[in-house]
């Protein structure tokens, strides 16, 4: 199959640059390995309160929108399809068939986020999952998690989460700190939690607590802050916060049956005896990072900004990229959510189309600058962020694209405060590779994820990373006091048949 411009990713970012594109005349082609389009927006649904006014964002609705427009413009939407090799020029193979290649003259990769795995005693268990996967369950699937839920993590991304899942009628114990260890670091701090959480004021429910966002800018309320939410009893849709608290271990037979609990300081540091508590299911948070394999595949350069959510293609702001004719779209040019991803999924289209001499009626100039100018107003409008310092993170990569040095990514000091981490805490959940091993590879010899890879087999299970790296990373970090890079992305991509590596009409037969 030939086309004019492939998309990898049937998300908002994705689904809008379609509709752009296809409108124009373009023939487009939209990939994506979910079953049906629309990305994360298909889990959303929360409040937004802003200037007083209340109204619902309904991510499912959003996506049938995004996805008749495109539909009815004439773009080709694939689901259920992986792309798992892409060559320059450009030529995606793709699984299952029936056409196994697509060729294009202009790529966009709109792959959005991951989370990122958070290990904790017992999070092998059934019923131990991220915050999305119970987004998933509850507002796509109409599934409760459990009927006693504990959510693991405070920031933003597991607020919004605990509230579709209290509206629709599951049972939160509460929402508590991640463990204080290597793998969360200032997620475990309640510092830089209660920081965070002041840029999502928007989302809660209570005028208590949007007053409490809205005082947070004040530098003396930020500092005392922290304290404050330790002792005081704050509820959001009914759910307890305890901020005072972080799980330590999930705890069950064949599936979960109790999450022990400790306290913990303003500074994360232990304190008191461990509680235990009755659920049958965790959510844990472990924040979001940009899903990068496809761009890093083509030879797309990449930098590590932690104020866009960790390693980030380089771009500019009309989603270019170094490698022509490829651009990008969504959060995986940083975490920022839905209505910024449509808006760049825009941009993108206008900047392939300029690419290929395409365009509107009205000018691809005048287009691309509406678009650039929509970007503007997605983000001034954004009732929340997933990460306080996206704006540092942005003028950085602009820098970046201007030529100037990739800034230096910090090797953080050792926590003395955090936690031991258990030897057998297993991190990679594919290969079943415990965290002894993996400290011993990293503080041996080590110094990247493909060192330990090799000798630990992390990372090489049917997720290939995707799960575990920024794990591996982290404790690889702590233990060799260095960057520790992760690995490169190589095809095939996606876990693929050998009979889709290499057509049955291909292979001669005796």
């Amino acid at each position: 199959m030939k086309c004019d411009v492939a998309i990898v990713g049937a998300g908002p970012a994705g689904l809008n640059a379609a509709a752009s594109l296809a409108g124009w005349g373009l023939s487009v082609v939209v990939l994506d390995e979910y079953f049906r389009p629309g990305g994360r927006l298909l889990g959303q649904r929360y409040d937004v309160r802003q200037h007083g006014h209340t109204k619902v964002w309904d991510g499912m609705a959003v996506a049938a929108e995004l996805e008749r427009k495109a539909r009815a413009a004439g773009a080709v939407i694939r689901c259920g399809t992986s792309v798992w090799d892409i060559e320059p020029g450009w030529k995606l193979q793709v699984a299952p068939g029936p056409e196994q290649t697509i060729e294009a003259d202009a790529l966009i990769v709109a792959t959005g986020a991951i989370e990122n795995a958070l290990p904790v005693p017992g999070w092998t268990l059934p019923g131990v999952m991220t915050v999305g996967a119970a987004q998933t369950f509850t507002t796509v699937h109409k599934v409760a998690p459990g009927e006693r839920v504990l959510v693991a993590g405070l920031d933003a991304l597991a607020l919004a989460v605990t509230g579709e899942l209290a509206n629709a009628g599951v049972k939160v114990v509460g929402v508590v700190l991640p463990p204080p260890n290597v793998f969360s670091g200032a997620l475990a701090n309640r510092r830089a939690v209660v920081g965070s959480l002041m840029s999502a004021a928007g989302l809660a429910p209570s005028r208590l607590l949007r007053w409490a966002g809205w005082f947070g800018r004040n530098r003396l309320v930020a500092a005392i802050a922290p304290l404050m939410a330790g002792m005081l009893p704050l509820r959001v849709w009914g759910v307890p916060l305890r901020f005072g608290k972080a799980l330590v271990e999930v705890r069950g037979e064949s599936a979960v049956e109790s999450a022990v609990l400790r306290g913990v300081d303003s500074r994360g540091r232990a304190r008191g005896r461990p509680s235990e508590v009755a659920v049958d299911a965790v959510c844990i948070c472990g924040g979001l990072s940009p899903l990068t394999d496809a761009a890093r595949l083509v030879g797309c350069p990449t930098v590590e900004l932690e104020t866009l959510g960790g390693v980030v293609p380089i771009h500019n702001a009309r989603m270019e990229t170094p490698v022509d004719r490829l651009f990008l779209a969504g959060n995986i040019t940083g975490i920022e959510g839905a209505p910024v991803a449509i808006a760049q999924g825009r941009v993108a289209a206008a900047s392939a189309a300029r690419a290929l001499g395409a365009g509107p009626p009205g000018g691809i100039e005048a287009e691309l600058a509406a678009a650039l100018q929509e970007v503007v107003d997605a983000r001034a409008a954004l009732p929340f962020h997933f990460i306080s310092e996206i704006a540092a993170g942005r003028e950085a990569m602009e820098r970046v694209w201007a030529g100037a040095e990739a800034p230096v990514v910090p090797v953080p000091e050792p926590d003395t405060r955090a936690g031991a981490v258990a030897d057998d805490l297993v991190v990679c959940r594919c290969e079943e590779v415990r965290y002894q091993d993996l400290a011993e590879q990293a503080s041996d010899w080590a110094s990247a994820v493909p060192g330990v890879k090799k000798r630990s087999r992390a990372c090489m299970g049917t997720c290939q990373g995707r799960v575990c790296e920024s794990a591996v990373r982290k404790l690889g970090r702590d233990r060799s006091r260095q960057l520790f890079p992760a690995q490169r992305a190589r095809s095939p991509l996606r876990p693929t048949r050998v009979g889709e590596l290499v057509p049955a009409d291909s292979v001669e037969r005796e």
